[in-house]
């Protein structure tokens, strides 16, 4: 009989001990997801460089024909467009290196519909999303435009259950009556 007891209470407190683990690695685990992201001091410092350019700057960035890139002085440096001498300037003092890349793009009309089709996706509204994700609906490129297609019964069904929101569209239309232009609904 104190045998059998013995191995009951070893079982009990392995049982608790491991029940206890668990509960603490999964409390471990959702503070670990649950917390802020830490940005980096580079990340403050070239998003405080980036803010302090010129428009025509940062359109060229976002056009990848100019980058800023960090130095191993701890200095940021525009590169690209419009800042032709100082990139030769840093190459010629073999502070940069550079290197081509080749690529081949087998067919750049596709890439470039893949992309816009991505774009028009973001547009859509809820139900219009739903749609496209469950096959019901499908974005082309008709008429040199992109149009979203999709089975009207379900369409209906969908705006009922998730409603025809769209956060990025308001988001544009605010960009453009700020820049003085509006969007044609």
């Amino acid at each position: 009989m104190c045998i059998s007891k013995m191995k009951k209470r070893t079982f009990l407190f392995i049982t608790i001990t491991v029940w206890l683990l668990t509960i603490l690695s999964l409390i471990a685990v959702r503070y670990q997801f649950r917390r802020p992201p830490e940005v980096a001091g580079i990340s403050r410092e070239a998003k405080a460089y980036y803010d302090a350019l010129d428009m025509s700057i940062k359109r060229n960035i976002s056009y990848f024909e100019t980058a800023i890139i960090r130095l191993s002085d701890g200095g940021f440096k525009p590169i690209g467009v419009g800042f032709e001498p100082e990139l030769e300037t840093l190459l010629l003092e073999h502070r940069l290196k550079s290197r081509r890349i080749d690529f081949f793009v087998s067919d750049p009309v596709a890439l470039e519909r893949r992309m816009m089709a991505g774009e028009a996706f973001k547009t859509l509204n809820n139900a219009e999303k739903k749609c496209f994700v469950n096959g019901f609906g499908v974005v082309i490129f008709r008429n040199g435009s992109y149009q979203f297609i999709c089975d009207d019964a379900i369409y209906q069904d969908y705006v009922k259950k998730f409603g025809t929101e769209c956060i990025p569209c308001k988001e544009l239309k605010e960009l453009h009556s700020s820049n003085g232009g509006g969007i044609d609904e």
